[in-house]
């Protein structure tokens, strides 16, 4: 099963991307990824997309499943996640050469040097979030991810705990949740004068 892994060649890999339709120009590029295979793949029309490629035989399909309905509840309450896309049927876990794969949007994102309080704040309420928005999904809490998100809002920077701790507290009184502190959104731009 391994051996199939090993053959992700470029013609594997647009095939894979072409599954929901668009066509490849033919440039890829290979991202960090520990275990899997992941690539950010230039379409003709549209946005560039993401292909994760499952290493076989280190996640289930239920595992992967779960990791993916997680991510939809936590798109549902409103914290900002890039969920999978998905086929006609909503299925997000397609297969090739016996390997399993999933297409996401390609989305920008940047990584801050040094977190000020006030964003480890906002970081640790948002965790808290994502724990209350995950905690009712079957098979979520033993996702490694979900494990990992508890961990960091229990043993991470003090404004984290703080303001997990605020939010389980919140969530046991059966209060609304605080929602994280940022930039408001304005629905239409102003004029300028």
């Amino acid at each position: 099963m391994l051996d199939n892994f090993l053959q992700i060649l470029p013609e594997v890999i647009f095939d894979a991307a072409e599954k929901l339709g668009g066509r490849c120009t033919g440039r890829f590029y290979a991202l960090h990824a520990l275990e899997n295979r992941v690539y950010d793949i230039e379409m003709e029309e549209g946005p560039h997309v993401v292909i994760k490629f499952y290493r076989p035989g280190r996640w289930s399909r239920a595992t992967i499943q779960a990791e993916h309905d997680f991510l939809k509840a936590l798109e549902a309450s409103e914290i900002p996640v890039v969920c999978p896309l998905t086929d006609d049927k909503g299925q997000t876990i397609f297969e090739i050469n016996k390997v399993m794969f999933t297409i996401f949007p390609k989305r920008p994102g940047r990584l801050e040097p040094e977190l000020t309080t006030e964003q480890l704040t906002r970081l640790g309420r948002f965790m808290a979030h994502t724990l209350r928005s995950g905690s009712d999904i079957p098979g979520c809490r033993e996702n490694p991810f979900f494990s990992a998100i508890r961990t960091f809002c229990e043993s991470g920077p003090p404004p984290v705990r703080r303001a997990a701790r605020t939010g389980a507290r919140r969530r046991r009184r059966g209060q609304r949740p605080a929602r994280p502190a940022g930039p408001s959104r304005r629905t239409r731009a102003r004029p300028r004068r």
